[in-house]
């Protein structure tokens, strides 16, 4: 519970016209119409105005002084406490109350999540992506301060606790307590002219940049954690973390099992029957496999390390060919396919080839020949 003498600049006993002198000064000074655009105003003002509704009634100011809270807030206390409850208990409350619980220490900043999508490839292969995202830091403005400048009217040192950003308490027999400075919230000073900014916050949000390396092998919900990449602390505190989960674009051809990878491979009769070399998919890009002559529907064919990398054992996994054999839905029988040579159909006449043969044009590179 805040001190209100020293709220309201006064020695403890102040009575009268003091208060009210005081508290007009202060409200004058710290009243929101008067401060536009100051976001910590409107609470001192309460706070401010909460000091002279005890100190200049006469009976609540006897039991403030007294006690050193509200006798409202310590009538509410006793009859929340359950029926038998010890004395010893409310007395703990009312100590916990007018002493406080809040210690100026650093406090970490906040987390931040993001979510990422990546190719199937990035997932595969890993590497690096770069982030763009808005987040709280510190206000290069005003150094974090939240104040306008360092001229004497943007502030000024708090009346409350004279700088310190703490208020010491204590009571009879106890050791000293410390806890923040209710009326400036630790800072040490009142702001009166707010940066421009950040609005008095000390904080502002801002576009930032962040490259972020991709392991290999990741799958959809798998979190990163980047150190330090989240909102600033308070006090000295560490800034807070930021995690980013990934999700796995799905890919029209690749299928994951385990660190091998699946593609449906269609081919035409021909080159089923005959052989030859087709151009296929793989992670890095389009290569030239041989098809052995004789290739029946359901074979598979292995493009050994071609799979997933794994880091731990340095080793990959392998890429394999599910042979899918289409025959052209033409009205005509297979006699007058193979007299007249239709196997040599175009791409477009094979659907499901067609589709495979569009993705490989786009996506061409330097062929290079594997072996199967």
């Amino acid at each position: 519970m805040p001190d209100y003498y020293k709220l309201l600049g006064l020695a403890k006993g102040a009575r009268g016209e003091e208060i009210k002198a005081a508290y007009r000064a202060l409200a004058l000074k710290f009243h929101p119409d008067h401060n536009p655009n100051n976001v910590h105003v409107e609470r001192q003002f309460q706070l401010i105005s909460e000091a002279y509704q005890v100190l200049h009634d006469s009976e609540e100011k006897a039991f403030y002084d007294r006690f050193g809270l509200k006798k409202e807030r310590l009538e509410k206390m006793a009859r929340s406490s359950p029926t038998g409850r010890k004395l010893e208990g409310l007395v703990g409350n009312v100590i916990d109350e007018v002493l406080g619980t809040g210690k100026r220490k650093p406090a970490s900043g906040k987390d931040h999540r993001y979510r990422l999508e990546i190719s199937f490839e990035e997932a595969c292969l890993g590497g690096e992506k770069e982030l763009h995202y808005r987040h709280h830091t510190h206000c290069t403005s005003c150094d974090g301060l939240g104040r306008e400048s360092e001229a004497p009217e943007a502030w000024e040192v708090c009346h409350v606790c004279g700088g310190s950003g703490e208020m010491k308490l204590s009571q009879s027999g106890l050791l000293p307590f410390k806890r923040i400075c209710e009326f400036c919230e630790g800072r040490g000073f009142s702001i009166l002219r707010p940066c421009q900014t950040c609005h008095g916050l000390g904080t502002a949000e801002m576009e930032r940049t962040l490259i972020v390396q991709i392991p290999p092998g990741v799958e959809s919900g798998k979190r990163l954690r980047v150190r330090g990449a989240g909102a600033p602390g308070r006090f000295g505190g560490a800034s807070g973390d930021l995690y980013i989960e990934l999700e796995v674009a799905s890919h029209p051809f690749f299928r994951r099992s385990g660190s091998d990878i699946e593609v449906g491979l269609p081919l035409d009769v021909r080159t089923a029957v005959l052989g030859g070399q087709v151009e296929v998919p793989t992670l890095k890009g389009v290569v030239r496999i041989t098809i052995p002559p004789g290739t029946q529907n359901g074979d598979k064919l292995r493009l050994k390390g071609e799979g997933i990398p794994s880091g731990n054992r340095g080793s990959s996994g392998d890429l394999y060919f599910l042979v899918g054999i289409e025959v052209p839905d033409l009205e005509t029988s297979e006699a007058e396919v193979l007299t007249r040579g239709w196997l040599d159909l175009p791409p477009e006449r094979h659907p499901q080839k067609w589709e495979f043969h569009r993705w490989i044009t786009s996506n061409r590179r330097l062929p290079e020949e594997k072996e199967s």
